[in-house]
């Protein structure tokens, strides 16, 4: 073909796609919890039982960060846009179609989960603030910092953050899961500039030097994702916002929820029902989805919905669980 040819050839017209017809394209894959290499459960039960057997070198129990951690939950994106649909920003307040509200997203709702009693000396806790406690670190505290934390055959670095969170002792690990996931980060798997200046407060057999605020930073981040979420399709925070749903609105749900122990004494929440929990051997995700996807969905939504809707099912036929031969059991 002569050049004069190469030039007349028509440029060949690639084919229109339209995403949001593409039937596997996940656009809520941003809607997800931290991923965390162990049971939030575990590490929260780890932490109770140091500070029972006054082995909690860094009060890390009576600083609270732990008990914020309920179990992970199966993540379910359409009760997360429906929650959305419903909330009521001037009031904070997640509202029933019938104007009913089913729960405030305050301070004061989520302290209710824990059950912990706010604290007049709390500073407010939040990324800027962090930041800001990083740069008035200083090197010799920062190399200090280091010297307390990370592993003794690990170097000390000499790039700036984030570091490889496998560089650092194993206590460090949790406290780095549970602020990734307090700061509603993908994982927990690198110690950036927020989270070493965390660290910073804390001296080994001390008292942090400073209590921070984490119930307003819950409640100010899953208010803020909420607002942007038609835009941005992020949030970080079904953890919280699921057990929320259990906790104000228990009577809703059909399953066995025990809110008393033997002896008649409250029972902590994540201790309630395995229902929600993504790593209970008790439930399936089928129990997931009939007795509780299915009572919020219709708390959200005006008329009672069926059971299996089509986003249900399209989750279902994605898992293995689900599948006898070439049937689907929903």
């Amino acid at each position: 073909m002569d050049s004069q040819s190469i030039i007349n050839e028509k440029p060949l017209q690639t084919p229109h796609l339209d995403v949001d017809h593409v039937p596997l394209a996940d656009k809520d894959f941003q809607i997800k919890d931290t991923i965390s290499p162990s049971p939030l459960l575990q590490l929260h039960c780890w932490n109770k039982d140091k500070f029972l057997n006054q082995n909690d070198d860094n009060h890390l129990w009576e600083y609270n960060l732990p008990k914020y951690f309920v179990p992970q939950v199966y993540q379910f994106p359409e009760i997360i846009h429906l929650c959305q649909n419903c909330y009521i920003p001037s009031q904070r307040a997640i509202v029933s179609p019938n104007q009913q509200i089913l729960f405030t997203i305050i301070a004061k709702s989520i302290n209710q989960l824990p059950q912990i009693q706010p604290n007049p000396n709390e500073t407010p806790f939040s990324i800027e603030n962090l930041l800001a406690l990083y740069l008035k670190l200083g090197l010799p505290r920062g190399t200090q910092v280091f010297h307390t934390f990370i592993l003794e055959e690990s170097h000390i670095p000499t790039n700036s953050p984030p570091h490889s969170a496998t560089d650092f002792s194993k206590r460090v690990k949790q406290i780095v899961t549970m602020l990734s996931c307090m700061l509603g980060y993908t994982t927990g798997e690198h110690v950036d500039k927020p989270i070493l200046s965390f660290l910073s407060i804390f001296s080994p057999g001390k008292p942090a030097a400073v209590i921070l605020n984490f119930s307003q930073f819950l409640a100010d981040r899953i208010h803020d994702q909420l607002i942007r979420l038609p835009n941005e399709r992020v949030f970080k925070y079904s953890f919280v916002l699921f057990h929320m749903f259990l906790y104000f609105q228990s009577n809703k749900f059909p399953a066995n929820i025990q809110k008393l122990d033997t002896k008649g004494h409250p029972r902590s929440l994540i201790f309630w029902t395995p229902l929600i929990q993504k790593y209970s051997s008790v439930f399936s995700y089928k129990e997931f989805i009939d007795s509780f996807v299915h009572p919020v969905v219709n708390m959200l939504t005006s008329r009672n919905q069926c059971r299996i809707s089509d986003e249900i099912k399209r989750v279902l036929e994605f898992s293995k669980n689900s599948r006898i031969g070439d049937w689907y059991l929903y």
